[in-house]
Parts: C-alpha cells; sequence; structure tokens
C-alpha cells in the first residue's frame, strides 16, 4: 500500500515494507524513527531541491501517524457524483477542475460533512453509494503554519439529471456533467491528488 501526499508539485510517498520490490526499496529512507521523520519533512517542505520524498515502515499506519506530527491537521469530506445519465459532476475553481468537498463541521461525521459540501457548492441533493478514497494534500497558511488535509471523497448519486448550481462564493465558476472519458481529459488541469480519481472515475 502506497499514500501519495501533495504539496504544490511536490509528492511525498508512505509505503509499507512489505509492497516494495527490492530495486523500489533502495530509493526508500526503511524504518526511520520519528525524529528522523520529522527532519526529512522539514526538509522536504523547505527545500526547493526536494521534490519527492520517499519514507517506508512495516506499519504505514503509523508512519502517516508520524508524519501528522509535524502538521495542523484538518478534515474534508466531498463527492463524486453520478447523475441518471452515467455523467458524474466536475466544478471549476480558482483555474482549476476539482470536485465539490470542503472542511468537516463541528460533530460531523465524513459522511455528513460530504453530503453537505456537495448540496452547498452545487445545490444537488445526492446519497451516498459507497467510499471512494481518501487524498492527502499540504498547504500553508499565512502565519507560516503547514496543514496536512486529508480529503474522504464518497461515491454518490442523484435522480434524474438535475441542473447543478455552482457555488459563487466559494469561487466555483461552473458546474456542469462530463462522462467518464470526459472527466479522463480534465485530469491534467485538476490538482494533482485528484488526478487518479478523474483517471479512475
Amino acid at each position: 500500500m502506497t499514500l501519495n501526499i501533495y504539496f504544490g508539485e511536490k509528492i511525498m510517498h508512505l509505503a509499507s515494507n512489505a509492497d516494495l520490490s527490492a530495486d523500489a526499496l533502495q530509493h526508500y529512507t526503511v524504518n526511520p524513527t520519528p525524529e528522523q521523520i520529522a527532519q526529512a519533512v522539514s526538509n522536504f517542505l523547505q527545500s526547493n531541491d526536494t521534490i519527492e520524498l520517499n519514507i517506508c515502515r512495516t506499519d504505514i499506519y503509523s508512519l502517516l501517524g508520524d508524519v501528522q506530527k509535524s502538521f495542523k491537521l484538518i478534515s474534508a469530506a466531498g463527492g463524486l457524483i453520478e447523475n441518471g445519465n452515467s455523467e458524474l459532476l466536475v466544478i471549476y475553481r480558482r483555474g482549476m477542475y476539482d470536485l465539490p468537498k470542503g472542511k468537516r463541521e463541528n460533530n460531523e461525521t465524513n459522511e455528513e460533512n460530504a453530503l453537505r459540501e456537495v448540496a452547498e457548492e452545487t445545490g444537488l441533493n445526492a446519497h451516498i453509494v459507497a467510499p471512494l478514497a481518501d487524498t492527502y494534500h499540504i498547504y500553508q497558511l499565512s502565519d507560516g503554519q503547514y496543514c496536512l488535509k486529508t480529503t474522504h471523497w464518497f461515491r454518490m448519486k442523484v435522480d434524474g439529471t438535475p441542473t447543478p448550481t455552482p457555488q459563487t462564493e466559494e469561487d466555483i465558476a461552473e458546474a456542469k456533467w462530463v462522462s467518464p472519458e470526459q472527466l479522463k481529459t480534465l485530469a491534467p488541469k485538476a490538482h494533482l491528488s485528484l488526478r487518479d480519481i478523474f483517471l479512475n472515475a
């Protein structure tokens, strides 16, 4: 298993030792201590020369836990929505193609978070079909603090082919239905963390 954490055009690969070949292991830091992880993450964030960081450990989730200690943690959720014509919803926000999502509010479950954000950003009354994936990306606040956002994605459906209403207050310029093939063509114009979802929809 591998988890990818994106920071702009940079990427951090976290992996389980057992999932890597002998050749691949040569490119990874194997079983680092928490202190070594903190230093490696700091170098990754601050160095213009370090565009990739590869770390592996027997237990990938304990590895993720140690990586998370370097960040303020943010949880969000969103949806990949399918209509009655098997089309998928895509939004256009701040020059990038995206999917509706947003931060979790107090006491919300991930599912409640995802459904609320979809309703707010698109006006659609969707229902959840199944969990889809978790994505991870890093961003920096104006005070210099780094945040690691985990977004929990769900596959959703709506009845018929309702017209979405983009939430302009969230800088959403467009919300439209596209075929799965069209969504794949938009992947290069989506955030790195979302490209696999676009390509595998």
